[in-house]
C-alpha cells in the first residue's frame, strides 16, 4: 500500500530545531526520519523504530548512503509496554504516522509515546482519512480524528493543533 503522504507537507507544520531528539514510531524505510535527521543537525538525534527487521534495514542503508550519522535504527515492538526501550521523559517529539490504523493495542502505542516525552513535548499523528477514497487500508481499519483524540486524551496527551494532508488528517498533542 502506498504511502503518500510526504514528508516536504509535513515538515513545515512541525517546529523543528537543531539538537532535538525524536522518535519515529513506525519509521518502515524511514522517509520521514531521514528528513527529521538533517534539519536537527548538529546535536539532534533521530531513533527509527520499527518492528520489522527490513525496515531497519533499510533505515540503515540510506542513513549510511546519505552520510547520517545522527539516526539510531531500533528493531523494536512498541506494542510491549514500554517496548521503545528508551528513557523516560527523554524525546522532543514522537511521529507517529500510519501505523495506529493497524495496531490491536493503540493506547500501548500511546502510552509509550507518552512515556519517553519530555514534559511540553509533542506527538505527532498522522492517519488515513476515512473519507479518503482510493487508497490506503480498508476503510473499517481507518481510525477517526475523534477516536485517535480520546485515545491520546486518556494517556494524558491534550490536543493542541489539526493539519489537513488531503488524504490523511493530523493531530498534534502536547504532554
Amino acid at each position: 500500500m502506498p504511502n503518500i503522504i510526504r514528508p516536504e507537507l509535513v515538515l513545515p507544520q512541525l517546529d523543528l530545531k537543531p539538537g532535538m531528539f525524536i522518535a519515529d514510531f513506525g519509521s518502515g524505510a524511514g522517509d520521514f526520519a531521514l528528513f527529521f535527521a538533517k534539519r536537527i543537525l548538529p546535536e539532534g538525534r533521530v531513533y527509527a523504530i520499527d518492528v520489522q527487521s527490513s525496515a531497519i534495514e533499510s533505515v540503515k542503508s540510506r542513513a549510511k548512503l546519505e552520510s547520517i550519522f545522527n539516526i539510531e535504527p531500533l528493531l523494536r515492538n512498541l506494542e510491549a509496554p514500554g517496548g521503545s526501550k528508551l528513557p523516560d521523559d527523554f524525546v522532543d517529539l514522537v511521529f507517529i504516522a500510519n501505523i495506529l490504523f493497524q495496531a490491536p493495542d493503540k493506547a500501548v502505542i500511546l502510552k509509550e509515546a507518552r512515556r519517553i516525552l519530555k514534559p511540553g513535548g509533542k506527538v505527532m499523528i498522522i492517519e488515513w482519512k476515512p473519507e479518503a477514497a482510493g487508497l490506503g487500508p480498508p476503510k473499517n481499519f481507518r481510525i477517526f480524528p475523534e477516536t485517535i483524540s480520546a485515545l491520546a486524551k486518556n494517556e494524558g496527551l491534550s490536543p493542541a493543533k489539526e493539519f489537513d494532508f488531503i488524504t490523511h488528517y493530523g493531530i498534534e498533542f502536547i504532554k
